[in-house]
């Protein structure tokens, strides 16, 4: 029987990052949040909005997502003049994760025209630079 070998990933490989406060400033546009390092795995529903002041103004819309814009989470997944805390369900990545060989961003889009509102998105991920992927 062929030898098996694990890397066991230390307490410090799990993060959790809290963005700065996305807010009405932010209206009209795509603002990135944070890097996610290569070598890194978001796990299933592995971001969440927390929005803490309701949003207003215009047709409230949020996404979350990387190079796919809503990616992580849809506007269908949030209820942005409602307070409380979002993940997608029907995304490309929530369900599954999403493992990031090359670094990326993970970027928020606000409709046009808002007048109030504060949100912070949530990232959790495993840095998996410990564990030779490649060579699995």
């Amino acid at each position: 029987m062929a030898q098996t070998s694990r890397k066991v990933l230390g307490p410090g490989a799990y993060k959790t990052i809290v963005s700065r406060a996305i807010t009405e400033a932010d209206t009209n546009a795509t603002t990135e949040l944070f890097e996610i390092p290569a070598s890194s795995f978001v796990p299933p529903f592995g971001v969440s909005i927390q929005i803490t002041e309701a949003f207003a103004g215009g047709v409230p819309s949020i996404d979350v997502g990387d190079a796919d814009a809503d990616g992580w989470i849809d506007t269908t997944d949030i209820t942005e003049g409602t307070t409380g805390t979002y993940t997608g369900d029907g995304t490309a990545f929530a369900p599954t994760g999403k493992y990031y060989s090359s670094k990326d961003t993970l970027d928020v889009t606000l409709s046009a025209s808002l007048t109030d509102g504060t949100a912070y998105v949530i990232l959790r991920y495993w840095d998996m630079t410990a564990c030779d992927l490649a060579a699995a």
